[in-house]
């Protein structure tokens, strides 16, 4: 039976990047977020459910097209030169 490493199997590293972003935009969602009792006249506010979907937007993209790849080629990398210096 063979070793699998996790440069094999990126789904934890994707959903641990999901489930940050999820509770990034909702920290974030809940921080900007101005109580009706509040608010200001004649002044717009958006939603909390809108400042958390473009939060989730964001922070998606960054972190799926971003940070996921970079630590999946940091990983590899690391594998690669363990195996080096081991022969």
């Amino acid at each position: 039976m063979t070793k699998s490493h996790r440069i094999n199997r990126p789904r934890g590293k994707i959903l641990a990047a999901v489930l940050t972003a999820v509770l990034i935009s909702l920290a974030m969602g809940i921080y900007h977020y101005v109580p009706i009792d509040e608010r200001l006249e004649n002044t717009y506010y958006y939603s909390f459910g809108y400042k958390f979907a473009v939060g989730l937007l964001i922070n998606l993209a960054i972190l799926l097209f971003l940070i996921t790849p970079l630590s999946i080629l940091v990983d590899g990398l690391l594998l690669y030169r363990k195996k080096i210096i081991r022969i």
